[in-house]
C-alpha cells in the first residue's frame, strides 16, 4: 500500500531493466491510466512519478511489464489517499 497526501508527489515503484519492455499503469478491469491526465512520467529506474496525486486514483492499481504484447510481470499497488498533509 501506498500512502497519497495532497500536494505531494507519489512515486509508484514499477520498475524494469530492459528497455524494450513497455510499462502500463492499469485500473481494475485492465483499464489503461491515461498519463497525460494526471501528469504522471515513467522513468524505467524510477517507475511512475505523479507529481499531482489525486483521489481520482484511490484504490488498486496495476503496473503490468509488456514484452512482444505479452504481460510478461504484474505489480498490484494499493493507493490509499489523505487530502492534508
Amino acid at each position: 500500500m501506498k500512502n497519497s497526501y495532497q500536494f505531494v508527489p507519489l512515486t509508484l515503484p514499477c520498475r524494469v531493466s530492459d528497455p524494450e519492455v513497455q510499462v502500463k499503469l492499469l485500473k481494475p478491469g485492465n483499464i489503461e491510466v491515461p498519463l497525460e491526465n494526471y501528469a504522471i512520467t515513467f522513468d524505467p529506474k524510477i517507475g511512475f512519478y505523479i507529481e499531482f496525486p489525486s483521489f481520482q486514483l484511490v484504490g488498486m492499481l496495476q503496473c503490468a511489464a509488456i514484452l512482444r504484447n505479452t504481460v510478461q510481470e504484474t505489480l498490484n499497488i494499493y493507493v490509499n489517499y489523505i487530502g492534508n498533509v
